[in-house]
């Protein structure tokens, strides 16, 4: 079987060392995208307001009744059923707006990814016998955005021992000696040690 290349082996990568899994969380995006959606609600509050008004003074009774009874506003038909129609395009901009706001929220709670294993994503994704700078153009600079965080940070809960083991000892011994160890393309010692 051939090997894994590109995004599918950056994949497996990610899939087998947690703390390398690494992504943009696109701070400004999801902000403008908030803010756009906010806008959009917020016309559509107006634009209900103004229907409901034109209903409340409405010489129809069933129209002037249309704030009391959800009933009549929900039967309504034709130019009378304006304001339900309105009402539903805000429910589904309302869900929409929502859905991002708690999900930017959770996002904006990830923790940057720690130094060590960010830097080891980047060197991984120059080696020749792993990444191969598969990366190009506007890719090749997603790892080095601000805004990036990580699925797991195991490595900023490690006690001081460990995260020398990890940072300098592991390191230390790859350059001497482990990167000699390999069985076909997998390595013995990769260089992911402190995951």
């Amino acid at each position: 079987m051939k090997p894994l290349e590109g995004y599918p082996r950056l994949a497996n990568l990610f899939g087998q060392y947690l703390g390398m899994a690494i992504f943009r969380r696109f701070a400004r995006l999801n902000a403008q995208n908030l803010l756009c959606m906010q806008a959009e609600i917020a016309q559509l509050e107006l634009d209900l307001d103004l229907v409901a008004l034109e209903d409340s003074q409405s010489s129809d009774p069933n129209r002037q009744s249309f704030q009391k009874y959800v009933h009549l506003l929900k039967a309504a038909e034709g130019s009378d059923s304006l304001q339900w129609r309105k009402l539903m395009e805000l429910r589904g901009k309302l869900r929409e707006y929502n859905e991002a706001l708690l999900q930017n929220m959770e996002i904006c709670r990830m923790e940057p990814p720690g130094e060590r294993d960010l830097n080891t994503l980047r060197g991984w994704l120059e080696m020749p016998e792993c990444g191969n700078r598969f990366l190009r153009g506007n890719e090749a600079r997603i790892f080095h955005a601000p805004d990036l965080v990580a699925l797991s940070t195991h490595e900023n809960h490690k006690d001081a021992f460990t995260r020398w083991v990890c940072h300098t000892g592991v390191p230390w011994f790859h350059r001497l000696v482990g990167h000699f160890f390999k069985v076909g393309e997998q390595l013995i010692f990769p260089i992911l040690e402190g995951g």
